[in-house]
C-alpha cells in the first residue's frame, strides 16, 4: 500500500509538473542559499586557519617591551625560558631600519630583522635563489642577507642580487639568498647579533617558543608567564604573549556563530517555499474531493488519505531539496574559484539541506493531508 501510495503521489506531481515547479521554488532557493553559504563559509575559514597555521601553532610569539629598569632578555633569562618542560628551543628576533644601497640604487627606512638559525630554517620553503643564513653564519655573525625579491627588484632592477654586495647603513653585506613571503613586503634578514652590533646594544624584541608538545600550550605559557613576570618584577605591559592556537579557537567559534546566523536567515526561504507547498496542497484537496470520496467509498481509511498527501508534499519538498543541494554546491564552487578559496563539499552543510527540505514537506503537509483525511465521502461524491 505504501508502494502504490508513492507512485500515485509521483504521477499527480508529474501531472501538475508547473504548479509543482512553481511551488517548490522557495524549498529550492531556501537550500540553495543555506548549502552555498555554509560550504563557503567553510571554506573561507579552511583557507585563513591554513594561513594560521603556516604561522606556527606549535610556537608562542612573546613581544618584549621591557621596563626602565630591564628592556631586553639576558641569555640566563633564555636558557630559563628554554628549560621549561615541553619547550623545544627558543627563537631570537630583533630589528632596527636601514638604508640599503647597491651602486647607485638605494631604498630607505628599511626593516632589517635579525632572526638566528631556527629561524631561519622555516624560510627555507620561502627560497626562491641562494640559501638561507646558516648557523655558522650566525654563530660567526657574518655579514650576509637574506632579502625579499621586492627588494630585489628595486635594488638591482631586474638582475640577480645573488652574491651581490649591499650596503645597510654604511656597512656591507653579502646577499646569499632571496625570499618570496608571499606578502609583497621589503624586508632584509640578517643574523641577530648582528643587527645587535647595528643597533649598538643587545636589545631583544621578541622571541619565539617552539613547543615539543602543542597540547601543553595552556601549562608553558602559564610557566612562561610565570618566568617573565619575576624577570619583569611582575611590571605591567613588559611583554605580550601571543599563542596562534587561542586565535584558532576564537575563529572557531565566531565561524560557528556567523555559520548558526546565515543559516537562520536562509531558512526563511524555506519557510516561504513550505507556505507554498502547504497553500498548494491545500488547492489540491480541493481540487481531488470526488478522489477522496471515492477512496474512502471503496474502503480507504482516514490514515490512509493522509499519508498519500504526506507524502506528495514530503516528495516535492525532497525534490525541492535534491535540487537546491546540487544548485547550492554549484554556486559554492563558483564563489570558491572566484575568490580563491579552497572548495569541498560540505558534508554538514548537505545533511542540514536534507534534514530541512524533508522537514518543511512534514510540517507544512501535515495539515493539507489531515484536512483530506477529514473530508465526508457522501459529501464529497455528493459534490462531485
Amino acid at each position: 500500500m505504501f508502494k502504490e501510495n508513492i507512485m500515485m503521489s509521483l504521477e499527480n506531481i508529474v501531472h501538475n509538473k508547473m504548479r509543482v515547479f512553481l511551488t517548490v521554488l522557495g524549498v529550492i532557493i531556501g537550500v540553495t542559499s543555506v548549502i552555498s553559504l555554509i560550504t563557503i563559509v567553510e571554506g573561507a575559514t579552511s583557507d585563513i586557519v591554513e594561513q594560521f597555521e603556516e604561522l606556527g601553532v606549535s610556537q608562542l610569539n612573546v613581544q618584549i617591551f621591557g621596563t626602565p629598569a630591564k628592556d631586553s632578555l639576558s641569555p640566563q633569562d633564555l636558557l630559563d625560558i628554554e628549560n621549561i618542560e615541553n619547550v623545544d628551543v627558543v627563537s631570537i628576533t630583533t630589528s632596527t631600519t636601514g638604508t640599503a644601497i647597491f651602486e647607485e640604487y638605494l631604498m630607505e627606512d628599511l626593516p632589517v630583522i635579525g632572526k638566528d638559525y631556527t629561524s631561519f630554517q622555516q624560510y627555507e620553503d620561502d627560497l626562491i635563489g641562494g640559501r638561507t643564513i646558516n648557523k655558522i653564519d650566525v654563530a660567526n655573525k657574518t655579514h650576509v642577507a637574506n632579502i625579499t625579491k621586492e627588494v630585489e627588484q628595486q635594488l638591482f632592477r631586474g638582475k640577480s642580487g645573488i652574491d651581490k654586495t649591499i650596503f645597510i647603513n654604511g656597512i656591507s653585506f653579502k646577499v646569499v639568498g632571496i625570499l618570496d613571503d608571499g606578502r609583497s613586503s621589503e624586508e632584509i634578514y640578517i643574523p641577530y647579533n648582528t643587527v645587535m652590533h647595528l643597533n649598538g646594544g643587545n636589545r631583544i624584541d621578541s622571541i619565539e617558543v617552539f613547543m615539543d608538545d602543542t597540547s601543553k600550550g595552556k601549562q608553558i605559557t602559564a610557566d612562561l608567564e610565570k618566568i617573565l613576570d619575576r624577570i619583569f618584577q611582575n611590571a605591567e605591559n613588559s611583554y605580550y604573549i601571543f599563542d596562534i592556537a587561542d586565535l584558532l579557537e576564537q575563529l572557531d567559534e565566531i565561524t560557528g556563530v556567523m555559520t548558526a546566523m546565515l543559516t537562520g536567515i536562509a531558512s526563511i526561504s524555506l519557510v516561504v517555499g513550505g507556505i507554498g507547498i502547504m497553500n498548494m496542497m491545500l488547492v489540491s484537496v480541493s481540487e481531488r474531493r470526488s478522489e477522496i470520496g471515492l477512496r474512502k467509498a471503496l474502503g480507504a481509511k482516514k490514515s490512509d488519505i493522509q499519508i498519500l498527501f504526506a507524502l506528495e508534499a514530503i516528495i516535492i519538498s525532497i525534490i525541492g531539496g535534491i535540487i537546491g543541494m546540487i544548485l547550492g554546491n554549484l554556486l559554492a564552487y563558483l564563489a570558491a574559484v572566484g575568490l580563491s578559496i579552497p572548495f569541498k563539499i560540505s558534508v554538514g552543510g548537505t545533511i542540514l539541506g536534507t534534514i530541512f527540505s524533508i522537514t518543511v514537506g512534514i510540517i507544512f503537509g501535515w495539515s493539507p493531508a489531515r484536512k483530506a483525511s477529514k473530508q465526508n465521502a457522501v459529501d464529497c461524491l455528493r459534490d462531485s
